[in-house]
């Protein structure tokens, strides 16, 4: 027999619509969402409104990055527990000390596009991070890494103050861009080892590679071409440790590169058929100068009388 108390009639009424509620879907849980960005008030991630799952993403969501009206700006404190940019999509970090972004595992597809303006490492650092070789990242500020860098597509370092990777950027699946005036040090009392797929563009500013152990090599391995822009440094710092270049395409030098000492610096071109070597110097007669100079067998270098080598230059059987 139902109650007559209206009290308890009301409470029970307001829990049968409750729970209905939660069956039609209208009851909201967060947890395990997929939250996809339609920026459909702004670009400010933490704007519920600016989500199809209805809310600011938490630490248990799956974020995607896809195609929007504009692209996704983190200013304030942000998490994920999954961040996927896809093709299209585009991410930008730009906050002030102490703003955290933090991300569990951490996507880029081919064509997606990240920009990192925060001395801090997160989100780029960590384990489950996967940058597929046509996606980009580009770094504006950065501190120091701890740990090794994951392997990039296409990385754009565009600094106006130095930024210190140490030894912890070891490969770059794409192209390798330097803009921006400051200075990009590659620089670690141990090995220093860099590999890049794609070509070698320092278009403004200097990339430093040094190792402060001067028995331990640099090395700088390019499988296309490497460009050196007016105004723009390749160098090796202060340390004497061994240098050594591998270029698979065309060398074009419109700056400064120092090679260092004669014996402990060489530069090996690799190219399977034609390559050139081009000096555009700001003086009219400017040489450039490398220390030791090998030629693979099947490369056919186009040096011109620009290029000298102060110690040996050979052909490798």
């Amino acid at each position: 027999m139902l109650s007559r108390n209206p009290w308890r009639l009301r409470v029970m009424l307001v829990f049968c619509l409750w729970m209905l509620a939660g069956v039609n879907g209208a009851f909201t849980v967060h947890a395990e969402d997929l939250c996809t960005w339609t920026a459909s008030l702004d670009g400010d991630w933490n704007r519920a409104g600016n989500w199809s799952c209805g809310h600011i993403p938490t630490n248990t969501d799956t974020v995607v990055i896809g195609p929007a009206p504009m692209p996704a700006r983190v200013t304030a404190a942000a998490t994920a527990a999954t961040l996927i940019i896809e093709a299209g999509g585009e991410l930008f970090y730009n906050a002030g000390a102490g703003v955290d972004f933090a991300v569990g595992a951490f996507t880029i597809a081919d064509g997606g596009r990240y920009i990192h303006k925060r001395t801090a490492t997160n989100p780029i650092s960590g384990s489950n991070r996967a940058f597929a070789p046509n996606s980009t990242v580009e770094i504006q500020s950065f501190s120091s890494p701890s740990t090794a860098l994951p392997i990039f597509g296409n990385l754009t370092v565009s600094n106006t103050t130095a930024i210190q990777f140490s030894g912890k950027l070891g490969q770059v699946a794409g192209v390798f861009t330097k803009k921006g005036g400051g200075e990009l040090r590659l620089s670690a009392a141990d090995s220093v080892s860099l590999t890049i797929a794609g070509n070698l563009e320092i278009l403004s500013g200097t990339l430093l590679m040094q190792s402060i152990n001067t028995n331990t090599a640099v090395t700088l391995t390019v499988a296309g071409d490497v460009r050196i822009a007016s105004g723009a440094a390749l160098l090796r710092g202060t340390s004497v440790s061994p240098w050594i270049h591998t270029v698979g395409g065309d060398w074009i030098d419109e700056g400064l590169y120092t090679p260092g000492a004669a014996g402990n610096s060489t530069v090996h071109f690799n190219a399977s058929g034609a390559a050139h070597l081009t000096r555009l110097a700001a003086t009219a007669g400017d040489t450039e100068t490398f220390c030791n100079v090998s030629i693979a067998a099947g490369t056919v270098l186009d040096t011109g009388t620009d290029f000298i080598a102060v110690g040996a230059w050979a052909r490798r059987p």
